[in-house]
């Protein structure tokens, strides 16, 4: 018990060590900067302090169990000789790790209600549960199969580097032709993945089997899980996207939403992908509209046309009055 109240104190000194720059950072802007007293400083000092020992608690936990686990059972699996259940076992730990990500279930929820507030989805408890939990699906198979991609990588001893950079060269051409409301969620998504309860079991098994396998240096080909745990949720989110509500940014995508639409496969709580909130492209051309609406005023680059001599330029406007001026736009 004795030892164990040490190696608390310990941690906590040094979680408050790490805690000091974001104090010193956030109280001199405050207090210097915005010249501002600290808002409800009892409260505030009590949840720093639940802070530095939920901290100092996580990472004591870290060191007396979940690191421990990792790599013993790591080493059992290499000992049990069975292929098959160590890549099961890997698979079946980042899905599962993944979907208990406390980060990720936060930024689902928030993406289902930005989503639903822009127009993606419909407005509804519904469509917000279900983009939300296909969301961390998606994003957990990712992980899982990142694991299991890892594990292999490591058995066969593969360069990291080649893997992780073509990784990325697909997350960049997928970028090109996926929604654009998708993209950033995609890319944070790859991050909330490697959070608190994800890195630590992703990193003692990565450390595990590098020990345990002949010709392996832990250094070299213990790492790199995690990094494989970030990058497939980018390319599987953007994939998400591209399937089930119709890919690309309203311009070049026009094959997959008539195939989507003819096949009745979009999502349910999907809207039309190419009314985008904020996608302009999307907008009426003016060019495109019947001879019965009558004048077709064409606008210039900057979206303004000339109403007549001595008007002017003034905005041009659809035939129910709209105006096509990036300025004045208004989205259905």
């Amino acid at each position: 018990m004795k030892k164990f109240l040490l190696q608390f104190l310990k941690s906590l000194q040094s979680s408050f060590k790490d805690l000091l720059p974001i104090i010193l950072v956030i109280g001199f802007f405050q207090l210097v900067v915005l010249q501002q007293g600290v808002p409800q400083f009892g409260q505030i000092l009590v949840g720093g302090l639940m802070v530095l020992m939920g901290l100092s608690l996580f990472v004591q936990g870290l060191q007396l169990a979940l690191f421990p686990l990792g790599e013993e059972m790591a080493y059992s699996f290499v000992k049990k000789g069975s292929l098959s259940l160590l890549l099961l076992f890997a698979f079946t730990l980042g899905f599962g790790t993944t979907v208990a990500e406390p980060a990720l279930i936060a930024i689902a929820d928030e993406a289902a209600t930005i989503a639903a507030g822009g127009g993606v989805i419909e407005n509804n408890d519904a469509a917000r549960e279900s983009y939300a939990t296909g969301l961390r699906l998606v994003v957990a198979l990712a992980v899982g199969i990142a694991l299991l991609v890892g594990v292999i990588r490591i058995l066969k001893g593969w360069p990291v580097q080649y893997l992780i950079i073509g990784g990325y060269v697909g997350v960049v051409i997928m970028t090109a032709f996926a929604p654009k409301w998708i993209i950033g969620i995609a890319y944070d998504s790859g991050g909330v993945t490697t959070s608190t309860v994800t890195v630590p079991l992703v990193a003692a098994l990565g450390i595990g089997l590098a020990n345990s396998i002949r010709g392996r240096d832990p250094l070299i080909d213990g790492f790199g899980l995690i990094a494989f745990a970030s990058l497939t949720p980018m390319i599987f989110v953007m994939a998400y996207g591209m399937v089930f509500c119709g890919g690309g940014d309203g311009r070049n995508n026009s094959f997959r939403t008539h195939r989507n639409r003819a096949a009745g496969r979009r999502s349910a709580h999907c809207r039309d992908p190419d009314r985008v909130p904020g996608d302009r492209s999307a907008a009426p051309n003016p060019s495109s509209w019947p001879s019965s609406h009558g004048p077709v005023f064409r606008p210039d680059r900057a979206g303004l046309v000339s109403g007549g001599p001595g008007t002017g330029p003034v905005p041009a406007r659809t035939p129910d009055g709209r105006t096509t001026d990036p300025a004045h736009l208004h989205l259905r």
